[in-house]
């Protein structure tokens, strides 16, 4: 199963939120399935609490090279919410890195 942390400066921003509130974790996750599988894998993998979640399903564009046509793949996301003060490592180590470079 694909489950990759999404991190755009939005996703981020929802994942650095205040620690002891309820913050937002958004994936990339398989299109083959469902919320409940994806739910409980992270569950599972993360040792986490899940209060609740979002499926984007994002459509792949069409796209023209020369004169042929193709289209891009189709993307899952998921976004959860965790129970407040319990947090996802694969977002953690994204904040020490960007407060290390604040640093220097």
């Amino acid at each position: 199963m694909k489950l990759t942390p999404v991190i755009t400066e939005k996703s981020y921003r929802h994942a650095a939120g205040d620690k002891k509130k309820s913050r937002l974790f958004t994936f990339s996750v398989d299109p083959t399935q469902n919320k409940f599988q994806i739910v409980k894998e992270i569950e599972k993998i993360f040792g986490v609490n899940v209060l609740k979640s979002q499926i984007l399903n994002r459509r792949g564009k069409i796209k023209k090279f020369k004169n042929i046509f193709g289209k891009t793949s189709l993307d899952k996301r998921i976004i959860v919410k965790l129970k407040p003060g319990q947090s996802i490592s694969a977002f953690e180590l994204e904040e020490t890195n960007k407060e290390a470079k604040k640093d220097k």
